[in-house]
C-alpha cells in the first residue's frame, strides 16, 4: 500500500480529483470523509444528514487502472411504515476498471475508457453513485418489533394500543343488549 494515503473532507467535487500521472505502478490509497456540505452539490436525495468515510484504492497497471470504492457510514432516513425517522448503516463498495486507451464503451458501467492525454480521475460522482444506491429502497425502523399490521405495530417495550386483558366494559353492555 502506497503511504501516500489521505483523509479530506470537501464539498466541491473537484476536491475529489485524484490525480494518478506520476503515480508508480501498483496500489494507491486515500481516505475521504463525506458528509452534508458533500451531498449538497448533488440533485436531491431521498435521505439527509449523511455521513462515511470513503476508501479509495487505485492499482495501477501500464494499460489499465483497477479504482475500489469502499465506503462505510450511515444516513438519515424515514421509516417507510411508520414515518419515523432514524439512522440507517450503509455499507458499499464498487469496483471499476479504467482502460487507457482511444475507444470508447458506453455499455459497460463496470468499465470505463480513459484517454491516454488524461491525468486524474473525477470521482466525486462514482463516490455519490455507488452510496446513493446503497440506500435500499425499503427502509424500516429496526425498533419496529411486529410488522404484520399498523395497529400492532411496536417500537421497544412500550406497547401502543391497549392490553387485551382489560376489556372494554361497553361491550359487555352491547352484549347484554344482544341477549336480552
Amino acid at each position: 500500500m502506497d503511504a501516500s494515503a489521505s483523509a479530506f473532507v470537501e464539498s466541491e467535487p473537484r476536491a475529489y480529483d485524484l490525480e494518478f500521472q506520476g503515480l508508480a505502478l501498483g496500489k494507491h490509497e486515500w481516505v475521504l470523509q463525506t458528509g452534508p456540505q458533500f451531498f449538497a452539490v448533488f440533485p436531491e436525495q431521498e435521505f439527509r444528514d449523511a455521513r462515511f468515510e470513503v476508501r479509495l484504492v487505485l492499482d495501477k497497471q501500464p494499460s489499465l487502472m483497477e479504482f475500489r470504492i469502499f465506503a462505510s457510514g450511515s444516513v438519515e432516513v424515514d421509516c417507510d411504515r411508520s414515518a419515523r425517522a432514524f439512522r440507517l448503516p450503509i455499507e458499499a463498495k464498487r469496483t471499476l476498471v479504467i482502460r487507457l486507451a482511444d475507444q470508447s464503451n458506453l455499455e459497460d458501467d463496470e468499465l470505463v475508457f480513459f484517454s491516454p492525454d488524461e491525468h486524474r480521475i473525477e470521482s466525486a460522482q462514482w463516490i455519490y453513485e455507488t452510496l446513493v444506491s446503497a440506500v435500499p429502497l425499503k427502509r424500516v425502523h429496526p425498533d419496529l418489533v411486529d410488522v404484520e399490521t399498523p395497529e400492532t405495530w411496536v417500537f421497544g417495550d412500550a406497547p401502543t394500543h391497549p392490553a387485551e386483558s382489560d376489556p372494554d366494559p361497553r361491550w359487555d353492555k352491547l352484549k347484554d343488549l344482544l341477549n336480552s
